[in-house]
């Protein structure tokens, strides 16, 4: 599966699953295969955690995707990411 159509098909999935839309259209946004190494890339949009060297991951998009629900952001909303996730911080940065 090419990496646009397993993207489209893990917002499918995710969007069953997460009632806050902007979220969603917040994580389409962000490149995930961009924050992985060239040999997991294309497993990029695969709902799992990745590995990313140095015995670190990636985390699994839903869970990205619950916790950013659970803060309740709104568009006036203001974060400080305190992590090592530097995916999850562009993500809430754009919603």
């Amino acid at each position: 599966m090419d990496l646009k159509a397993a993207k489209q098909q893990l917002f499918q999935h995710l969007s069953w699953e997460v009632h806050n839309q902007r979220i969603i259209e917040a994580m389409k946004r962000v490149p995930r295969e961009e924050f992985v190494p060239e040999s997991q890339r294309q497993f990029a949009y695969q709902d799992r955690p990745l590995s990313i060297g140095h015995g670190q991951t990636i985390s699994q998009p839903y869970i990205v995707a619950l916790m950013l629900e659970a803060m309740q952001l709104e568009p006036t909303s203001s974060t400080l990411s305190v992590s090592s996730s530097c995916i999850a911080s562009s993500i809430s940065a754009t919603i």
